[in-house]
């Protein structure tokens, strides 16, 4: 009478998949997971080199200072305890606020003798 395993995969061969597969997706996650909180590590000290930058002393350090503050204050990678201490060091500086006017940097369309 039929022993039913010789026309398809064995029972084994699919719970050798199903747990390969489990263990794969197992891995991505971890990884990705470990790559978030690496970002999120290092969102400070950016965010300190951003403001140190802020007070440079090189022409165009302030104003690049400024424009790395802006991205990072709007980075999902900001942590909430990060949130309101940032709101108020940067008094609620926004992407669209930062530019070359609001930095008393010269735009690149101003001429020198302005």
């Amino acid at each position: 009478m039929g022993d039913g395993g010789a026309t398809g995969p064995s029972r084994q061969a699919w719970f050798t998949l199903i747990v390969g597969l489990v263990a794969a997706i197992s891995v991505i996650v971890t990884m990705t997971q470990t790559q978030r909180a690496d970002n999120c590590r290092e969102w400070w000290p950016r965010f300190e080199w951003a403001m140190e930058a802020t007070y440079g002393t090189n022409r165009d350090q302030p104003r690049d200072g400024w424009r790395v503050i802006a991205i990072l204050a709007v980075s999902r990678l900001m942590t909430a305890s990060e949130r309101p201490l940032v709101s108020e060091l940067i008094g609620g500086i926004t992407t669209e606020a930062v530019n070359a006017d609001d930095l008393g940097v010269p735009s690149e369309n101003s001429s020198e003798e302005d």
